[in-house]
């Protein structure tokens, strides 16, 4: 089938033939993410793009290795520098981020107040959930 993931289109299995394509191609379930990868991701969805540091001031806690970790998924990527001393790294979120939650586009997004940050990640929980029961 033919989907639509922000603004551009991309083919996708049919749900009825998931399980057949999974064996043949024997791939394995990936673990769920953390509360902190949530947290990362929201903060980056919600801020984008964002360098690590403001990720880390959010957080309040260095957060090298799990930026590492959801660059290595392809939920985040790295888009482009600031223009500041350093140029340090920009982060924005990927189309296996859409994947992965069920959107479409960032747009779909549910609004949040970004005074709290655990309101994003509960969001970003729901979404996963809702997506991955799609899937079954």
């Amino acid at each position: 089938s033919l989907i639509e993931l922000d603004g551009c289109y991309q083919f996708c299995t049919k749900a009825y033939l998931a399980a057949y394509v999974k064996r043949a191609l024997e791939l394995r379930k990936t673990p769920p993410l953390s509360k902190a990868s949530l947290e990362v991701l929201a903060i980056v969805a919600y801020n984008q793009p964002v360098t690590r540091s403001f990720v880390e001031a959010v957080r309040g806690v260095d957060s090298s290795y799990i930026v590492t970790s959801l660059l290595d998924k392809g939920l985040i990527a790295e888009g482009g520098q600031l223009d500041a001393p350093g140029r340090p790294t920009l982060f924005v979120t990927t189309d296996g981020f859409l994947r992965c939650f069920g959107l479409q586009s960032l747009a779909e997004l549910p609004e949040v107040g970004l005074e709290d940050p655990q309101e994003g990640t509960e969001t970003l929980t729901a979404l996963a959930e809702r997506a991955e029961a799609a899937e079954a």
